[in-house]
């Protein structure tokens, strides 16, 4: 009972959703779908008709009545097939109306989703069951839906036919189509159940998939010669997963023609009766044509019901995942009444006794962290991989709170600020991006999408991140698109990438800027050229970075050590290279080794 109220409950929100995006559209397909299932009752209807007024007039000619019936015959049926016609052509214009309506709102609320979400593996293994039959099982649940409402009126119909004739008909009847819905019903949730549990699996699949299709991974296979082993473990992955669904669909099968059987049994018993009480004198030829063709549509009726209402609890399994997607709720929770912080210049922000560990885990990521971030403040973070650096960035984006501690920007608890209006005072550049593939300049111009495109700022925040210099060199300069996979379009190295993705956070234009390894894949020199500008771009706002590289640090205000999440040294570089311990041994680390290298290349170039 609990899967029915399920699929009611869900039904109902769908088709509301249908509505929503195509309203005329869905009442006239209601409406056609519902008088077009109902037309061939009444077709059988005039050929009972037809049948008792030949029998009436056998030996003395074709009567005026029976070519009227006839005629009436002939145009419902012409008028049967344009409305068919008609329904085939709105339910087109209804899908494609719904595929747009229903594709937005998903993709806006993936959008929407806070990005700790993402990092959860429940919450993957739900996107993955979204994303295997992606929009389609809602759009399907409410055609079918239709389909369902247009069987009720047509068994309503047949079987009101059937009770004035002999109302054990009926029973019989509805007896023989019952087996069919419990097969039905009792493989269409096991097979829902094999694609839920295989969920992680599937998420291998898509992940290794992506290793044979997309050019980066098609090149790393390649060079790697790993092509072949990636097809094993696909080609496995697969076959464990179909022979479920084969050893399900077999079952099936199986049932299903027992049921078919039983009935076809009901239905040959109903028809002997009616042709009993015909041979009888009970009722007339013309009537018995009338209710065999009236049974005949009372059981295609219910077996399309049972179908239709299993096939329907099978898709309401993934469209019940499909809602759940849609009301996940922010992780990070809002205020009910949010304080405005109206911020126009870079703010101070402390963090106080500041403590988080991950949803579902033990260990402690950051811990007993105290800071103060003066505004325009110029902060390097560095520490070994693990330290806690990124995790610390997040909580300051405020992609998740802090499990223990509070975070401040100008006294005021960053939990009482709206996330949004926060967030427009921030310009964040984590180790994950991706450019996007439109021209230079769209591509840049998306760090700042609520105002109007402004190439001279486009063109100064590229030059603040060293991008300029290969941007005047292609062929478009500003204009030129981005991707190998678009005609004229150009590939970038990572460098370029980086460059132009940190162009986009200067253009951003935030009073906080936020740099997770902003130069990674950009070479020593290049790099200190960028934070030398970057400096300039960063000139009256507050600027934190991530960095493993030393040869800049020394021109930061701060230089703040992270080690197993807690910030053990705090100052500028000399006050830290003073104390001789984890920064200067880094420091001193890299700096061994540069100058190592640089004798390295000084001698070979001598030797030549």
């Amino acid at each position: 009972m609990k899967s029915f109220f399920s699929l009611i409950k869900n039904g109902r929100r769908a088709f509301g959703l249908a509505v929503e995006f195509a309203p005329g559209l869905t009442l006239a397909l209601f409406l056609i779908t519902i008088i077009s299932h109902l037309v061939p009752l009444l077709q059988a209807k005039i050929l009972g008709d037809i049948v008792n007024k030949i029998v009436d007039a056998v030996g003395t000619g074709v009567s005026i009545g029976v070519v009227a019936l006839i005629a009436a015959y002939a145009a419902i049926w012409g008028g049967s097939r344009v409305m068919n016609a008609f329904e085939l052509y709105t339910n087109k214009l209804w899908r494609v109306r719904n595929e747009y309506g229903t594709t937005i709102l998903f993709l806006k609320k993936r959008s929407e989703i806070d990005l700790a979400h993402y990092e959860n593996p429940k919450f993957q293994d739900l996107l993955q069951r979204v994303s295997n039959r992606d929009i389609w099982p809602m759009i399907e649940m409410t055609d079918v839906q239709f389909n369902i409402f247009a069987n009720i009126a047509v068994i309503a119909a047949s079987s009101i036919i059937a009770s004035l004739i002999d109302w054990r008909l009926y029973l019989l009847v509805i007896a023989a189509a019952i087996p069919s819905f419990f097969v039905q019903f009792k493989y269409g949730h096991k097979v829902w159940s094999i694609w839920a549990e295989h969920s992680e699996r599937k998420r291998l699949y898509a992940s290794l998939r992506s290793h044979l299709l997309g050019r980066t991974g098609v090149t790393q296979s390649k060079l790697l010669q790993s092509g072949s082993k990636i097809l094993e473990i696909i080609s496995d992955l697969l076959l464990s997963f179909q022979k479920d669904i084969w050893r399900a669909d077999r079952e099936r099968l199986t049932w299903q023609i027992m049921a078919s059987v039983i009935t076809a049994t009901g239905l040959g018993l109903a028809f002997w009766m009616i042709v009993g009480n015909a041979t009888a004198g009970v009722i007339t030829v013309g009537t018995m044509v009338f209710v065999i063709n009236a049974l005949g549509q009372l059981i295609g009726s219910l077996n399309q019901l049972m179908s239709n209402t299993a096939n329907q609890l099978e898709k309401n399994l993934y469209v019940t995942d499909m809602f759940a997607l849609l009301d996940t709720r922010p992780f990070v929770k809002r205020a009910n009444e949010p304080v405005k912080l109206g911020l126009v210049q870079a703010p101070a922000i402390e963090l106080r006794n500041v403590g988080f560990k991950y949803e579902g885990r033990d260990n402690w990521v950051l811990r007993n962290v105290n800071l103060k971030f003066s505004p325009g403040e110029k902060i390097a973070l560095v520490g070994m991989n693990g330290a806690g650096k990124t995790t610390l960035v997040k909580l300051l984006g405020r992609i998740y709170d802090p499990t223990e501690g509070d975070i401040l920007v100008n006294g005021i608890n960053l939990k009482d600020v709206d996330p949004e209006e926060w967030s427009r005072y921030l310009s964040i550049l984590l180790q994950d991006y991706r450019n996007y593939e439109l021209k230079v300049k769209e591509s840049i111009g998306m760090g700042r999408t609520d105002r109007l495109l402004d190439i001279e700022k486009v063109r100064e925040a590229s030059a603040y991140s060293g991008a300029n210099e290969f941007i005047e060199e292609w062929e478009n300069k500003y204009d030129q698109r981005l991707g190998k996979e678009f005609e004229g379009g150009v590939e970038p190295s990572h460098g370029q990438n980086q460059k132009i993705t940190l162009a986009r956070t200067i253009y951003r234009d935030g009073l906080v800027m936020i740099l997770d390894e902003p130069t990674a894949s950009i070479d020593a020199l290049s790099e200190m050229k960028i934070f030398e500008q970057m400096e300039k771009a960063a000139e009256d706002r507050t600027l934190i970075v991530i960095t493993h590289r030393f040869n800049t640090t020394k021109n930061f205000d701060r230089i703040i050590v992270l080690e197993h999440g807690e910030v053990v040294e705090d100052g500028s570089h000399k006050e830290l290279m003073k104390l001789k311990s984890k920064y200067a041994e880094m420091f001193e680390s890299q700096a061994k080794a540069f100058r190592h290298e640089k004798v390295s290349v000084e001698g070979t170039n001598h030797r030549g």
